[in-house]
């Protein structure tokens, strides 16, 4: 993403990156082939800001009590991210789904996270856009809100209601969202 809100790490020390030792990753993820000695958990923006703005090097803290195991080691690695504002949200989302495989279940996702069940069900529904709206919810096109009633809308039908409902917009008209489509046991 962007790194110049970081362009001050050239002057300035930040808050240590956490990473994890090269073997307490791979006892977690044996397949990955990690030729490092340490693993980025959290931090990974500044040291990418510090490759770019000159930085040579950066303060870590070496907590191997975050690789304990695989749920412990995601829900560090979101935790820190979730809550950035310029995070992109269908990454934060795939994230979501990450860890809620990995859990098992939603709400013990939603509980690692310290959010709502309803917070990680709304992330997971993005993942059920098109991705032309994908996109645009990326780029700010469209929000959240109505990227999450667009998500329960059949993927065929999903991009045409959006373009209805800027159409809509644009001429004036009330912006309206997608209405959401109900079982029929719901309809009655």
């Amino acid at each position: 993403g962007d790194l110049s809100t970081l362009a001050s790490i050239s002057d300035l020390r930040l808050q240590p990156v956490t990473v994890v030792t090269r073997d307490a990753y791979l006892a977690l993820y044996p397949e990955d082939d990690i030729q490092t000695r340490y693993v980025v958990i959290n931090g990974c923006r500044r040291l990418a800001a510090a490759g770019e703005f000159g930085r040579p090097e950066l303060d870590i803290s070496v907590n191997d009590a975050v690789a304990r195991d695989r749920v412990t080691l995601i829900s560090a690695a979101i935790a820190e991210n979730v809550d950035r504002q310029d995070f992109d949200v269908i990454e934060e989302a795939k994230a979501v789904q990450v860890l809620v495989k990995e859990c098992g279940q939603a709400n013990l996702a939603a509980e690692r996270l310290q959010k709502t069940k309803g917070w990680v069900s709304q992330r997971l529904a993005l993942l059920q856009l098109a991705p032309e709206l994908q996109s645009a919810l990326r780029r700010g096109e469209l929000a959240i809100r109505e990227a999450r009633s667009l998500a329960r809308v059949p993927l065929e039908q999903q991009v045409r209601r959006w373009r209805n409902a800027l159409e809509r917009e644009q001429k004036g008209g009330p912006h309206t969202p997608p209405e959401p489509r109900r079982s029929p046991a719901r309809a009655r």
